[in-house]
């Protein structure tokens, strides 16, 4: 239980280094647990389905493999780069470099982007974890299809310059909560409405609309054409994944069915059109 703190009942010093070891061993197991878990999600979206704990990788310490590697693919139960050598995530969860990059509001600045990419750098990771969507007025997708050019740039910006460092970035394409729009945008733009008075977020995934409004915004993301790098965001390789949402659910739907419907027939179409890339 690493919530309570056991008394050294030896004064030597090598009983305190021994204590430190052992509890530095089930930290660095609770950590690469996390991170097992997340791959086996990342390894199952590679095929378009639905990922479990059982779909994990058997996990290595190893070095970062860096964009020099080209794409990641899946094979079995391990992720390889295009020289068929072993790929291990060793990342974080950066969400807020799209907002920082379009230094929309005065204390928004690009150099936390850099800052915070050369800090996963000096850390030796070689993923992160980012949000590629803000719904709203003003923001990345100010209404379905339309997109604001200035975050745009912000985006390409934080692809170019992770890329520039050599890690790989997951990117996510909307949220079950309502922070940074979402999926309560689609229900909102779906029914033409302006607040969420009467609607359910449920809708995202059964209406017919939003699911276009999705499909839609996934290929303008994907084909569009990113000036730092000269390439399209599906050209590149420092995008390891997709990820089709944050903490997806749907309230109410204790089978899951509706939900993992969803997620069947998005995994399946992001695979589609991003074929090289893993999605999760």
């Amino acid at each position: 239980d690493l919530s309570r703190t056991q008394p050294i009942r030896s004064g030597t010093m090598a009983t305190m280094r021994r204590q430190r070891r052992r509890s530095g061993t089930r930290a660095l197991a609770m950590a690469a647990a996390a991170v097992l878990a997340f791959v086996g999600l990342v390894a199952a979206g590679a095929r378009g389905e639905p990922g479990g704990y059982d779909d994990a990788i058997a996990m290595r310490m190893a070095p970062s493999g860096g964009v020099d590697g080209g794409f990641i693919r899946r094979e079995g139960q391990r992720l390889l780069d295009e020289a068929g050598n072993p790929f291990f995530i060793v990342g974080t969860n950066s969400y807020y470099l799209l907002e920082h990059a379009s230094e929309s509001q005065p204390w928004l600045k690009r150099s936390v982007v850099t800052d915070t990419l050369d800090a996963a750098k000096k850390l030796d990771l070689n993923t992160i974890r980012t949000w590629a969507f803000y719904d709203g007025e003003g923001k990345f997708q100010t209404a379905p299809g339309v997109y604001n050019e200035s975050f745009f740039d912000a985006l390409d910006f934080v692809v170019a310059e992770a890329g520039k460092r050599g890690l790989r970035l997951i990117l996510t394409l909307t949220n079950f909560w309502d922070a940074y729009g979402g999926m309560e945008n689609y229900v909102m733009w779906a029914n033409g409405a302006n607040e969420t008075a009467g609607l359910s977020v449920s809708e995202f995934y059964t209406s017919e609309d939003c699911r276009n409004m999705y499909r839609d915004n996934f290929l303008a993301i994907k084909n569009r054409f990113n000036a730092y790098t000269n390439l399209t965001y599906a050209e590149d390789p420092t995008i390891l994944a997709w990820e089709l949402a944050n903490e997806p659910r749907n309230p109410g739907d204790f089978t899951g069915q509706v939900l993992q419907e969803w997620i069947r027939e998005m995994s399946a179409f992001v695979k589609k059109e991003a074929p090289k890339q893993l999605v999760t």
